[in-house]
């Protein structure tokens, strides 16, 4: 995900819908302990969300479609209107800024990754086989397959694109990486003829 379209609309931005239930839980504390916050990605997208008190009821159901988080510069001018010799800050000024300072912290790691594998690239002998093993969740690792594909990369040779693991995990299925046998003996990722 590109850093702007971060900046300018969190909510809708933000697939794994870590910034909408935040900011659901400090701006909105009533509607967040009444909705299942159990998957903030499906939670973000739904117009209405069946209060838990009151499952059946129509009536009780909180509207999530008109709750949005500011943009940049809208977040940026309301920040930077507080004066903490005045007061303290509120639970929305802080959840703003965590907003603000992960989406450009995000974007920090992918670069650190990046320089990283080019620095172990760099390191191995030419004309070897090289095998990277990154451990990173799912957005980082999306950005990373998106830059180096770019480069020209591809997991073409690889057994399920050279990922282990899956995006989605239901509720309380175990999160065990199953490693294929190719990672324990590596002379099985590049036989040599």
């Amino acid at each position: 995900m590109e850093v702007e379209q971060l900046l300018a609309d969190p909510k809708n931005a933000d697939e794994d819908g870590d910034y909408f239930e935040a900011w659901l839980r400090e701006v909105f504390p009533d509607i967040y302990a009444d909705v299942d916050s159990s998957d903030p990605a499906e939670l973000r997208k739904l117009d209405y969300a069946p209060s838990e008190k009151r499952p059946n009821s129509k009536k009780h159901r909180h509207r999530l479609k008109d709750i949005t988080i500011p943009s940049f510069a809208d977040a940026f001018a309301e920040l930077s209107r507080f004066d903490p010799d005045e007061r303290i800050s509120t639970r929305r000024e802080r959840v703003l800024a965590k907003i603000l300072i992960d989406v450009f912290i995000c974007s920090i790691v992918d670069v650190a990754a990046v320089l990283k594998t080019a620095e172990a690239i760099l390191r191995a002998p030419e004309n070897s086989p090289l095998v990277l093993v990154l451990y990173a969740g799912g957005y980082h690792m999306q950005n990373q397959v998106k830059f180096w594909q770019a480069q020209g990369f591809s997991s073409k040779a690889l057994p399920n694109k050279g990922v282990i693991g899956q995006d989605d995990f239901e509720e309380f299925e175990p999160r065990g990486l199953d490693v294929p046998a190719c990672l324990r003996d590596l002379s099985q990722l590049f036989p040599v003829p």
